[in-house]
């Protein structure tokens, strides 16, 4: 499956959101990410993604800063 190449798994440690304008029904909405910063602690990588969603006005509906954990069985060995 190629969405797992793309998307691997990964666990949610801390999720930001703000909410700027709510969205206009029949209006285009678009998400754009980009990754803000990636970094190693005690060994274990990490990666702070933002998305903003904007509708086709330009309007930023919403800004989402999600910081992941990308090496899922440190989790595991954690809680055995």
């Amino acid at each position: 499956d190629s969405t797992k190449k793309l998307f691997p798994p990964r666990v949610n440690q801390r999720s930001i959101r703000q909410f700027f304008n709510p969205p206009i029904p029949g209006k285009k909405i678009q998400l754009s990410m980009r990754i803000v910063d990636k970094y190693l602690r005690d060994g274990v990588p990490y990666v702070i993604e933002e998305t903003t969603a904007t509708d086709e006005d330009g309007r930023i509906i919403e800004i989402m800063t999600v910081h992941q954990l990308l090496r899922t069985k440190k989790v595991g060995e954690k809680w055995a």
